[in-house]
């Protein structure tokens, strides 16, 4: 599984369906959760379906984006302004890398690397 390739810091190929299905479920969990209005006490159980555990006392003004491939922990105490965007997705750099990926059943794609993404408590 490319999702298990990808939490082992392996080299994975981001087009595989099973990782499109995972980002479009997300994307769908993201739209119905900011159609909601923000005191419908049906949008906690939207978010944490899709981010999971997030910190104690964490908060997030408008505009979160946070974004990476591998695992993302949020500490305690976090908070996040207005507009705050987080992103650590790392492709090969070298051009041959990235193009010339070859997979056991013969197809080629771009690939990627992930590492986790940790943000203490109190920040």
């Amino acid at each position: 599984m490319e999702e298990e390739r990808i939490f082992a810091g392996k080299l994975f190929d981001n087009r595989k369906k099973e990782l499109r299905d995972i980002k479009h479920k997300a994307h769908i969990l993201c739209q119905k959760y900011n159609s909601m209005d923000e005191y419908d006490e049906k949008r906690l159980p939207i978010i944490k379906e899709f981010i999971g555990k997030i910190g104690e006392n964490f908060f997030a003004n408008f505009n979160l984006t946070v974004m990476d491939d591998g695992k993302i922990e949020i500490g305690d105490n976090v908070m996040f302004g207005p507009n705050v965007s987080l992103m650590a997705t790392n492709h090969p750099l070298i051009y041959n890398e990235r193009v010339a990926m070859k997979f056991p059943d013969g197809h080629v794609s771009s690939s990627e690397y992930a590492e986790g993404i940790h943000i203490g408590n109190n920040v």
